[in-house]
């Protein structure tokens, strides 16, 4: 199930989970983008996972054009965007189906993979002379939030930016969560 959240003050309420590793990455909130009209649909969707991957229909606010999203049957680490046109069997093109699938892989978008991960928890080891500073948390999985606050704190961050941060140029705005890890990633030079 897919659903615009329509007031954005309510968009930090979907969490974004995963195991300390990287792997596991579990995501409730995303945006959209239009493959017929290249564009990202206004607002950002909060989705649950699916039976049998069929997430859901969403509307681009720009063309209109209606369109299909699906994940991987066992994990919202992915949610896969085609529009309308190419989802009945004789309206495909050659490739055009392909080309107007959008994937959007949320541990490449929202930065939260291995690689950044480990890089946080060097620095914070570094910094803290703690190793293991993930591995503290006691849940199984870590909120991303709780990880940003937590981290800030042990860092005595105060204040961090708040930039809109590109990671893909089909998005140009990302959930307010999201951007606030990107920021700390930012000013602990994980990213640029």
């Amino acid at each position: 199930m897919i659903m615009l959240i329509e007031n954005p003050a309510r968009e930090i309420d979907c969490e974004i989970t995963f195991k300390v590793d990287g792997s596991s990455l579990n995501v409730t909130v995303t945006p959209a983008y239009c493959a017929s009209c290249r564009n990202q649909v206004d607002g950002f969707f909060h989705y649950q996972r699916a039976n049998y991957g069929q997430v859901g229909t969403i509307s681009c606010n720009h063309c209109g054009m209606e369109i299909h999203c699906t994940n991987r049957d066992s994990s919202q680490d992915a949610i896969f965007m085609i529009p309308e046109i190419y989802t009945e069997k004789w309206s495909y093109v050659g490739d055009d189906h392909l080309r107007s699938l959008v994937e959007i892989d949320f541990q490449d978008l929202y930065q939260i993979n291995s690689r950044t991960l480990m890089e946080l928890e060097k620095l914070l080891q570094e910094a803290l002379g703690e190793a293991n500073f993930l591995s503290a948390f006691d849940q199984e999985e870590i909120e991303l939030l709780a990880l940003v606050e937590q981290t800030c704190t042990a860092l005595n961050i105060t204040e961090l930016p708040n930039e809109n941060i590109i990671t893909d140029e089909r998005f140009h705005q990302l959930p307010a969560n999201v951007n606030k890890w990107l920021n700390l990633l930012q000013v602990l030079t994980i990213i640029k």
